[in-house]
């Protein structure tokens, strides 16, 4: 999306949208493809690849939200690292995408970052500056090794795994009273900025060769004597797609309110894509209620800056997710 202004011209139109993604753990490309055909257009709005594709609109800007409405975005998002670092998950972060003994070292240096952050004071402000931003500098030039590597492969997810890790420090940094800290996460934006674009490229690209794959009839929700059930990989697959969606937009709104505050309009316009904005789809206790949710239910599969076109439907706010609400409030 564009800098978070409502006013910044990103379509309020809706389309379909979805994707899939895959990794260690995440159901594989060629199980995907088969899911997308097996569970019902109820299941399926999230995996057509049309839908990783960014919409712009270019209109004339218009005026910034107030100073305020910025500080409490920023503020709801260290409430969100916060709660990430104290249960393990948060609305961008959903608790089963990192398994245990499965956490990315990244993921880990990132969650590291945040203890030390909340624990600062005037008396180890110098040591907390000094030990946030080498996490952040050790990712950047790990990720740069990687990059060099022959046959480095990198999937969907470990693509996901950087970016949020990356989104982290740079909230953690743009939040601090630290000048030095500030002034560091400046020159992680353009990083950030082309990671979260490669994040979405690989998720198109997965999602893109999925559909080559046919759909095996013995995989068939209801076929006779199938003991084979897609629904968990399925439920999965949504969970990494939408958090690689939050991930994207979260990207693009951080950026956009700080390259908007300095005035650089065209840089603060990125886009915008749809993600889920159905509380109970993300929220659900097993992969068998969420299937029944989303089979009974509108998903909301909205676009950033749909706020006022999901209130005007009469959608009880209880029933809109959280990240949805947060990022609502900047229309």
């Amino acid at each position: 999306m564009p800098s978070p202004e409502a006013s910044s011209g990103i379509a309020r139109s809706h389309q379909a949208s979805g994707s899939s993604s895959s990794s260690a753990q995440a159901p594989s490309i060629v199980t995907l493809a088969k899911l997308h055909t097996l569970s019902g257009m109820e299941l399926k709005w999230f995996t057509p690849p049309s839908t990783w594709v960014v919409v712009h609109h270019y209109h004339p800007p218009g005026p910034l939200p107030s100073p305020q409405v910025f500080t409490e975005f920023f503020r709801g998002l260290q409430r969100w690292l916060v709660r990430f670092q104290r249960e393990g998950h948060n609305p961008f972060i959903h608790r089963q995408l990192y398994p245990p003994r499965e956490i990315p070292d990244c993921i880990q240096d990132a969650y590291a970052a945040i203890a030390v952050s909340i624990g600062i004071s005037t008396e180890n402000q110098n040591m907390t500056d000094s030990t946030t931003i080498s996490y952040a500098e050790k990712l950047i030039a790990q990720q740069a090794t990687l990059v060099r590597q022959p046959l480095n492969i990198m999937t969907a997810k470990d693509h996901l795994a950087r970016t949020q890790a990356l989104l982290i420090h740079l909230i953690l940094a743009l939040s601090s009273a630290s000048i030095s800290r500030q002034a560091k996460a400046n020159g992680w934006i353009e990083t950030l900025h082309r990671w979260k674009t490669e994040l979405l490229a690989s998720a198109e690209q997965e999602s893109s060769l999925a559909q080559l794959f046919p759909c095996e009839p013995a995989l068939a929700l209801d076929g006779a004597g199938s003991d084979t059930d897609p629904i968990p990989d399925l439920h999965r697959a949504f969970l990494i797609c939408e958090s690689i969606r939050r991930t994207w937009l979260l990207c693009l709104v951080s950026t956009g309110m700080y390259r908007s505050l300095k005035g650089d309009w065209i840089n603060a316009c990125g886009g915008d894509i749809c993600f889920t904005a159905r509380a109970s789809l993300w929220s659900a206790a097993s992969s068998a209620a969420w299937a029944s949710i989303a089979r009974t239910t509108d998903p909301l599969f909205e676009y950033s800056l749909s706020g006022e076109e999901v209130a005007k439907r009469g959608i009880p706010a209880m029933e809109v997710d959280e990240f949805a609400r947060h990022i609502f409030t900047l229309n």
